[in-house]
């Protein structure tokens, strides 16, 4: 409580680098992507501080479906409490 929001710490020309340690499927799996909910858990060595609702950009890896290098940024919401999945912020 009373937690400064964190905004814009990153931009896409100089995007902070993290890793992906999980991503589980928690919906039904279908073919529309769009519409399935992950948990995933990524690696940011505390570097990435967040509140619970905000959204997070992320730029995949190599080329997009279109085959466009960078791939796009895409966002995703956080539903993670501010203290993380192992609760060490």
């Amino acid at each position: 409580e009373g937690k400064e929001i964190p905004w814009n710490l990153f931009m896409p020309k100089a995007p902070y680098k993290g890793s992906v340690i999980s991503n589980e499927t928690i919906t039904t799996k279908t073919p529309l992507v769009n519409w399935e909910t992950t948990h995933t858990i990524m690696r940011h060595d505390k570097k990435v501080p967040y509140v619970e609702g905000q959204s997070i950009g992320i730029i995949a890896p190599g080329p997009d479906k279109k085959g466009e290098t960078p791939a796009k940024i895409r966002l995703y919401s956080i539903a993670s409490s501010a203290f993380g999945d192992d609760e060490t912020y």
